[in-house]
């Protein structure tokens, strides 16, 4: 039983293969007359354009003709006409017969010159050119707050270190003179205005969270080491003074730096941003 539904499954198999290959024999041969067809039409079609063309050629070519013929048959009867006119004393009334001989002349000659063709149109006018209409750029948007927007003092140190922070075309490095960091000779003590800048500074800190803030402490006219230090100076001391109360204030101390920076009378206390 098992040998008989083989060899049934062999004979359906061959029987699929044959009619698989007889479609695809049908289908190749469909495409092939397809293929003849076409060509045939576009055959047919170059033959008609080609035997339209031969039928214009041959109207040009008779009706020059039949313009020579005529021109030939003026010419001989107003040749004809002016040797009359001469023999009786006509004058100049040849004429009238020269101008409609020139005339069929100059139009044969146009004739024979162009030999049928079409006159070619002009090209197109070119396009427009398309202006593109010049869009100025966005202005760029603040990089945080500025002094009006935290509400300090306009003029104030403070006021305009916010101010630089959030433009955006602002450059580095920049440093401000904290005016009203002033300490006592020899002290390192701040006092309440003193304390009043830097909580402004720590506020504008805040909104500028990409700012990072160097710190100088300077002296002036007065003993450069700390309590006999070699080591710390006055300057140290006055901008680590700062330096603690800022981190007091919430900002990190990733974000601070602090060092002495010598003698200046102009100023005790210096913040630099460098980046």
């Amino acid at each position: 039983k098992a040998a008989e539904e083989k060899r049934l499954a062999a004979i359906a198999e061959q029987d699929r293969l044959k009619e698989e290959a007889r479609l695809k024999a049908a289908a190749e041969a469909d495409k092939t007359k397809a293929a003849a067809a076409a060509a045939a039409l576009a055959a047919a079609a170059a033959t008609a354009k080609l035997k339209e063309e031969k039928k214009e050629k041959k109207k040009v070519v008779a009706a020059a003709a039949a313009a020579t013929a005529a021109t030939t048959a003026t010419t001989a009867k107003g040749a004809a006409a002016a040797t009359t006119a001469a023999a009786t004393g006509g004058g100049f009334g040849w004429l009238k017969w020269l101008l409609p001989i020139l005339l069929i002349l100059a139009l044969l000659w146009f004739l024979r010159g162009c030999d049928g063709c079409k006159s070619t149109p002009p090209p197109p006018p070119p396009p427009p050119v398309k202006q593109e209409a010049v869009v100025p750029p966005a202005p760029k948007a603040p990089l945080c707050a500025n002094g009006d927007g935290i509400g300090l003092t306009p003029g104030s140190m403070e006021f305009n270190m916010a101010n630089f922070l959030s433009d955006p075309e602002h450059s580095f490095p920049k440093s401000f003179n904290a005016d009203k960091v002033i300490f006592s000779r020899g002290s390192t003590r701040l006092n309440s205005a003193a304390r009043k800048q830097l909580d402004n500074v720590a506020a504008v800190m805040k909104e500028c969270s990409d700012a990072n803030l160097d710190i100088t402490g300077f002296i002036s006219g007065e003993k450069g080491t700390y309590r006999g230090s070699k080591e710390v100076s006055l300057g140290d001391v006055r901008a680590r003074e700062a330096f603690n109360y800022l981190k007091k204030r919430g900002i990190s101390e990733s974000r601070l730096n602090f060092s002495g920076g010598g003698n200046n009378d102009k100023r005790t206390l210096e913040f630099t941003f460098n980046r």
